[in-house]
């Protein structure tokens, strides 16, 4: 809701309705950092995300987060604050609004997340594995960056189940794909991902942007063939 008049509407439509009022929040772009804390009270973060939407699902994941240092350096702070207090051990993701200088925390999800997938291909050590080195307590590493990278989530878009263009996108030396065995893409629903690897960010992201040009969504085969 922008102003009151709407939540004047919303108030009214829902009907008695249990409803939560939230200010909207003007921002100049998302961020996550994913971090592990073990039970000692170790904690270890990935680089800090920069995240992009479509309609609410996450689409595209940049990192290192086109931020300044100090801003960076401020988020890994309090998501580090965030975890201690809240006395999290294992794998958890901190998400922030951007506002010029100001960060507010927008979730707080206490578990591997999807803006970490980049880590499965761009880092030394996954998300998952510092989870899992976390709750057994194990070592906590700082991960390392290999290159700028680019997570792109593959989406479904309604209009069929089977995904072109597949081989295309695997020609690109720096794209690994992911995908993860759903049957049914239905309209936004997370079907994969692809990581791509660059000297730059902006590079990773123009080469990402390519990919996903390069795949779209059908009927499978036997479907278009089958007599009317």
């Amino acid at each position: 809701m922008h102003d009151e008049s709407e939540a004047r509407e919303a108030l009214a439509a829902a009907r008695g309705a249990a409803l939560i009022y939230e200010r909207f929040v003007p921002f100049d772009l998302e961020v996550s950092v994913i971090s592990a804390r073990g039970a000692d009270g170790d904690i270890v973060h990935f680089p800090v995300t920069e995240n992009r939407h479509d309609r609410g699902v996450l689409a595209t994941t940049i990192v290192p987060a086109r931020i300044s240092e100090r801003l960076a350096a401020r988020a890994k702070a309090s998501a580090a604050t965030i975890g201690e207090r809240l006395g999290i051990v294992g794998a958890y993701c901190i998400e922030y609004f951007v506002s010029g200088d100001d960060l507010y925390v927008n979730e707080i999800a206490p578990r591997v997340h999807n803006s970490g997938h980049y880590s499965l291909d761009a880092t030394q050590m996954s998300q998952y594995e510092l989870h899992v080195r976390a709750i057994c307590n194990l070592p906590l590493v700082e991960p390392k960056l290999f290159e700028a990278a680019v997570m792109a989530n593959i989406l479904g878009s309604g209009e069929g189940d089977y995904l072109d263009g597949v081989a295309d996108l695997l020609t690109d030396p720096d794209v690994k794909l992911h995908m993860y065995g759903k049957r049914h893409a239905a309209l936004r629903r997370k079907m994969g991902h692809f990581t791509v690897l660059a000297a730059t960010p902006e590079e990773a992201l123009a080469k990402a942007e390519a990919g996903r040009a390069k795949l779209s969504w059908r009927r499978a085969l036997a479907e278009l063939e089958a007599p009317a």
